[in-house]
Order: structure tokens, then C-alpha cells, then sequence
């Protein structure tokens, strides 16, 4: 979650965050199964009992993480495009923003894959919320003529499922710097793939 000063919070918005962070922490170690609730409370070093103040359930806050992580990750990528006159360069750092931003996150990538199973309807909005916003500004790169006219739904998918790979063979590797660079590669060449290429380099190809 985004970090304020804890002077300027209220009581109530620190504790959210104190329970969101723990329950991050335990879902993405042990799983949303053997999670419990008595365990996040205690690694957040609250009562047992204020957990029900903020959350109804365990799956309410498994619910509410992967909303809320998802929802930072498409705004963090669409925000890394903004504010510059080259469209290519603009798309190709969103790119990388997209790749690095879950490859840094392996515990929020392993809940990702466990709603699949814990909440069908969950997964779904996952998957096909950022697969259409992703399909939305592929179309836009079109019409700006940045990369070739395709089926934006197709390319979105493509991005989409490299990037998830590539973060998945960086967890299962555990290599640090080097799965990082590892992660620079994939974003090349799916740039390279979509013609996104930098604006002088376009009489050379």
C-alpha cells in the first residue's frame, strides 16, 4: 500500500494498514489455506478481535489485497507513460514498469495464481480487468502509429502472459541481479516484437 506519514493517519487507517501488510506477508509464504487469521493478528501484534472491526472474513482480505495491489500495478504502469512526447518510449517504460513491478512482488504473484483456486470470480477480474485496460492502450498505441495495427485483445494477451512467465522464471530461479537482467531481456525483445523501437532507429530497420 502506498506509505504516508503515520503522523498524518488515523488510528483506524493504520491499523488497516498494519493488518494488510502482515496478511500480504503470510498469504504469500504459507498460502491462503494455511493462513489463519489468529497467525496474520499476531504478526501485525494486534487482537485477535480487531480483525473483525475491518474484515468480515479471510477471504475478504485475500479479496482486498489483490484488488488493491492489482489496482497499483495498472496505475503505476499507466502513470510510467505519461508526460512524454515519444509515444515509443512512453509505451516501452510502461513495459518494463509492468514486468519489474511483479517480478519484485513474488508473494503477491503467488496469491495471484492461488485465487485461480480460493475464488474463481476473483481470478477472473485479475486476469480480464488488466488484459482489457492493457488491450485499451494497445489500441491507442495503434492509432498513434507506434505499433502495427493487430487485434489489440491478441497483443494484450501476449504482454500480458510474457510478463507473468518472466516473473514466474524469476522467483523460481531466485537469482537477484541476475533474474533482474533477465527481466531487461524479456522487455526487449516484447518491445522489439511490438515495433517498439526508439523514434531515430525508424530509417534504419
Amino acid at each position: 500500500m502506498e506509505t504516508r506519514d503515520p503522523s498524518q493517519e488515523r488510528r483506524g487507517d493504520q491499523t488497516r494498514r498494519r493488518i494488510f501488510a502482515a496478511a500480504e506477508e503470510i498469504f504469500g509464504r504459507d498460502g491462503y489455506h494455511k493462513a489463519s487469521i489468529s497467525e496474520i493478528m499476531q504478526t501485525a501484534q494486534l487482537g485477535l478481535g480487531t480483525f473483525y472491526l475491518y474484515f468480515p472474513s479471510k477471504l475478504e482480505l485475500f479479496t482486498f489485497i489483490l484488488r488493491t495491489r492489482r489496482a497499483q500495478w495498472t496505475q503505476e504502469t499507466k502513470r510510467a507513460a505519461d508526460g512524454d512526447a515519444d509515444e515509443r518510449a512512453a509505451a516501452r517504460r510502461a513495459l518494463a514498469t509492468y514486468f519489474n513491478w511483479i517480478a519484485e512482488r513474488p508473494a503477491l504473484l503467488r496469491m495471484i495464481r492461488e485465487a485461480e483456486v480460493v475464488d474463481p470470480a476473483l481470478a477472473e477480474t485479475l486476469y480480464l480487468d488488466p488484459a482489457r485496460t492493457c488491450a485499451a492502450e494497445a489500441a491507442r498505441a495503434m492509432d498513434a502509429g507506434v505499433i502495427e495495427r493487430e487485434d489489440p485483445d491478441v497483443v494484450a494477451w501476449y504482454v500480458l502472459g510474457v510478463a507473468e512467465f518472466a516473473a514466474l522464471a524469476s522467483i523460481a530461479q531466485q537469482s537477484g541481479d541476475a533474474s533482474r537482467e533477465r527481466i531487461g531481456v524479456f522487455v526487449d525483445i516484447v518491445a522489439g516484437t511490438l515495433g517498439l523501437l526508439p523514434a531515430e532507429t525508424d530509417d534504419a530497420r
